[in-house]
């Protein structure tokens, strides 16, 4: 008895949360360093727009700091070449597979800059130009970055929507497609075997464990040789229809996982004749719930006789669990409690019995 105990919580249970979450699926929080070096490789500045703007934006300062019209006309142009050179020896770069990371695009980012301001100077002075303050300069290369910036998400977003359709339409081949089905029938597979283990063989060897002492305190051999027989039975592979498909109506099911129970409880089960049709899908989840109950009942309050009840609240089924167990417990939740929120959310409770003792197990779960 101590053995099928340890077996329950110690093997059985751990194992079955650990198969539970795995074949959850997990959120995956993106950190502020991706997004930002995400950005860096997938920039794409649009150098010819890059250069129009900020040509359209600065003619004026070009041309009124100088005297001559000409001389200030070759200033802005000769800005603008060494604007577009810097630009596209970054985006050569870039093609090369280089600068993949934040800390390569910001450096280039920032000798482009440096760059910009001297030959900014270079030029002005070569024209005998009144000299600009540094500040000036700077302003001119932080609009430079903007424009870069700007124009950079924007064609970023267009190249990936295009990658998007070509993803789908190539990247996605027949191996792939069988690969993720794989997968995703793995996850389900295992999440199933979690409520097996979980709902049904830890229960029943803790019932197995219960007996024996029973027997033992009896003295009774043959109950002894009984109760043992049916531990081994409980510890084999289940058989391939407690995987099947669920049961076409909902009361197909109830009476399939009732029966699981019969030699353990006594469980009786009442419909209200109001309950519409409801998907197959929801079918098996409200009879995974019931599964987990009914092992509550038994695991946790001892009880001996559940009485089920199933009627329609509008468009909510209403499913109630009474036991004549020892009552709840407070612990800490385990997978019951998660099974229970996924089909009803926050609305589901469990409660004493008004009676004193007992449980009552409530659950709302949405049809419509």
């Amino acid at each position: 008895a101590i053995r099928l105990r340890q077996a329950a919580m110690k093997s059985i249970r751990p194992f079955s949360h650990r198969l539970h979450r795995r074949g959850t699926e997990k959120v995956y929080k993106v950190r502020f360093r991706e997004i930002a070096e995400y950005t860096a490789y997938s920039l794409n500045p649009q150098i010819s727009w890059v250069l129009f703007i900020f040509a359209i934006s600065t003619h004026r300062f070009s041309i009124q700091d100088n005297s001559n019209f000409v001389n200030g006309l070759t200033i802005l142009a000769l800005r603008v070449l060494v604007i577009a050179f810097g630009l596209y020896v970054i985006q050569f770069i870039r093609s090369r597979n280089h600068l993949r990371t934040i800390y390569g695009y910001f450096l280039s980012m920032t000798l482009f800059s440096l760059y910009f301001i001297f030959l900014s100077q270079k030029i002005h002075n070569s024209f005998n130009m009144r000299q600009d303050t540094l500040v000036t300069y700077f302003v001119s290369t932080a609009w430079i970055l903007v424009l870069v910036f700007t124009f950079g998400f924007v064609g970023a977003f267009t190249k990936g929507q295009h990658a998007e359709i070509d993803f789908l339409e190539r990247a996605i081949s027949k191996a792939q497609l069988e690969q993720m089905i794989l997968a995703r029938e793995e996850a389900r597979i295992s999440r199933e075997l979690a409520k097996y283990l979980h709902g049904t063989i830890q229960s029943r060897l803790m019932a197995s464990a219960i007996g024996l002492e029973k027997a033992g305190r009896r003295g009774d051999k043959k109950m002894l040789e009984k109760e043992l027989a049916q531990a081994y039975e409980n510890l084999r592979i289940p058989s391939a229809s407690y995987f099947s498909a669920p049961e076409n109506t909902l009361k197909e099911e109830i009476k399939k996982v009732v029966g699981k129970w019969n030699d353990l409880m006594k469980i009786t089960v009442k419909f209200s004749r109001s309950i519409p049709e409801i998907q197959p899908d929801i079918v098996q989840e409200i009879g995974n719930v019931l599964n987990e109950g009914l092992s509550n009942s038994f695991r946790h309050g001892n009880a001996t006789a559940v009485k089920v009840e199933f009627k329609t609240v509008e468009s909510q089924l209403h499913i109630t669990l009474i036991d004549n167990g020892s009552g709840p417990t407070s612990g800490k939740p385990g997978l019951g409690t998660e099974w229970f929120r996924a089909i009803s959310g926050n609305s589901w409770n469990l409660r004493a019995a008004d009676t004193g003792s007992g449980s009552i197990l409530e659950l709302f779960v949405l049809l419509k």
